[in-house]
């Protein structure tokens, strides 16, 4: 295996990952804000509430990828094309056949779903919003599924990120257009899922030029994905546990208070996806890595998880800060819910500050193919948030779900950094939590400080220059308590990224 190469790949999966999620940032901010003026909280809630829906089935396809590219890292480091093609021609077997059950749900949803719902928006048009919403995953099922796997496993994440990326931008910009002039929702959602079919023949087109050896006619090597159930497993426990709080706060709310927490939800969850990006670009050739060399995958990996978890604590600070003066500007012209919540930008913070302290672990589970070995582990953490938020929500509300979720954040972030450090690095598990420990208490602390200052802004170019000075704060204090706690890993990383930009990999 070229390490170099490899790195160069990581290196432009994290760019153009980066860089497509920026403007997809910008756009998703935008995009709700057009609904929400436009066609009012309630037909916003209704989409994010249906987005939840389609995760959940989407669910037929969760583990079928998981398994996939971890089977594949080996054949790909030894050119084995044979066995690749075996893998694969088991992967989209396994897509096809979920694809039709994707399709007997999508009617199921479709039908049940407006009769299920609270809203004032005809039976018909969201029985059409339903099959509309869905369409784009019917395509990912029969076609794209397959590539998708080859490009990640092969480190080409980066090939992925700029076709779909820049359809979803192209998409997104006719879709702002339209709702703007207030063009009906039914065309402007059809519209949305006719350019999602775009990406599929790019993508198709780019793998059959460059992978001509690529066959999906070998006999299935099923035994290959014979960790697709555990994989599942997580995957289900993954998708369930993120949208708990948007079906709860449907059932036991109303779509007005779903729209209220997905303005929050998509400020976090998007600035989450961004810094996510920094690991899900490594996380191929850091499996490749672990297949060929597991002693320098640990010391790569012990140097990158604890930078990675510093920078985006005091980022998601920042982030904490500024939110509810942006979230003011942001719904000035709602009037049918109150999006000025007190508290509530902290909670959604603190929730994102446990998620990404955990995530560089579980990139490190998914590449050592430990999904069965941890499968009742996940599950755990799905059953204390749904109890927990059950229980909450009744007198509490959103408030209720949000504490649900950090009951078993708690839980679940410790359970991965002691597995990883028990089972994959073989390291003290003592000082991991230690310093894990000290790095969420003191960023809980500084939270709570910076949130109770009332940060005004007159507008937009108020908020900018606001929020830069808060980041700036932030950043420094990153620096600082890097250098104190652990300076050997930051300057490793720093010497890293340098040679990376000034001297290309």
């Amino acid at each position: 295996m070229n390490n170099n190469s490899n790195t160069r790949k990581s290196s432009y999966n994290i760019v153009t990952d980066i860089v497509g999620k920026v403007l997809l940032l910008v756009m998703s901010i935008i995009i709700p804000k057009l609904y929400i003026d436009n066609y009012g909280s309630d037909l916003n809630g209704l989409l994010n509430s249906l987005n939840g829906i389609f995760v959940y089935l989407n669910l037929l396809e969760a583990g079928i990828g998981s398994a996939s590219i971890q089977a594949l890292y080996k054949p790909i480091t030894q050119n084995d094309h044979h066995k690749i093609n075996e893998i694969l021609s088991a992967t989209r077997g396994f897509y096809l056949r979920n694809g039709f059950f994707f399709l007997a749900g999508l009617v199921a949803v479709s039908l049940g779903y407006p009769s299920f719902v609270h809203s004032r928006i005809e039976f018909w048009t969201i029985v059409l919003l339903v099959i509309l919403s869905g369409a784009p995953y019917i395509v990912k099922f029969f076609f794209q599924g397959k590539y998708t796997v080859l490009l990640t496993a092969d480190n080409r994440l980066y090939i992925l990120n700029v076709v779909t990326h820049g359809v979803h931008i192209a998409a997104n910009i006719i879709k702002a257009v339209l709702l703007i002039h207030h063009v009906n929702i039914i065309l402007v959602q059809g519209v949305f899922a006719c350019l999602y079919l775009l990406q599929v023949i790019v993508i198709a087109a780019y793998v059959n030029k460059n992978y001509k050896y690529l066959s999906f006619s070998e006999t299935p090597d099923k035994l290959a994905l014979s960790k697709s159930r555990s994989a599942l497993i997580h995957e289900f426990a993954y998708v369930i546990f993120n949208n708990t709080d948007v079906l709860l706060l449907t059932y036991f709310a109303n779509l007005e208070t779903v729209s209220v927490y997905s303005v929050y939800n998509m400020i976090f969850a998007q600035i989450t996806l961004l810094l996510q990006s920094i690991t899900t670009g490594s996380n191929s050739g850091l499996g490749q890595l672990m297949a060929t060399d597991h002693d320098r995958y640990n010391r790569v990996f012990e140097s990158f998880e604890y930078t990675f978890q510093c920078f985006a604590c005091f980022v998601l600070i920042s982030v904490g800060v500024m939110t509810p003066s942006f979230v003011k500007l942001y719904t000035i012209k709602a009037t049918d819910a109150n999006y000025l919540l007190p508290g509530l930008a902290l909670l959604f913070a603190e929730i994102q500050i446990l998620n990404l302290i955990r995530w560089p672990g579980v990139g490190s589970i998914k590449a050592a193919g430990l999904f069965k070995e941890t499968q009742y582990r996940a599950l755990a953490e799905v059953f204390i948030n749904i109890v927990v938020s059950i229980v909450l929500i009744q007198k509490y509300q959103i408030y209720g779900v949000l504490l649900g979720t950090i009951v078993a954040l708690l839980y679940r972030t410790f359970d991965v950094i002691v597995f990883t450090r028990k089972y994959i690095l073989e390291t003290r598990i003592s000082d991991a939590i230690i310093k894990t420990g000290v790095l969420l208490i003191l960023s809980t602390a500084i939270l709570l400080a910076e949130t109770r200052v009332n940060v005004t802004c007159s507008g937009y170019f108020s908020f900018v220059i606001k929020g830069c000075i808060v980041f700036a704060i932030n950043m420094l204090l990153f620096v600082v308590y890097s250098l104190l706690t652990n300076f050997r890993g930051f300057t490793s990383i720093i010497r890293l990224v340098k040679s990376r930009v000034f001297h290309g990999g």
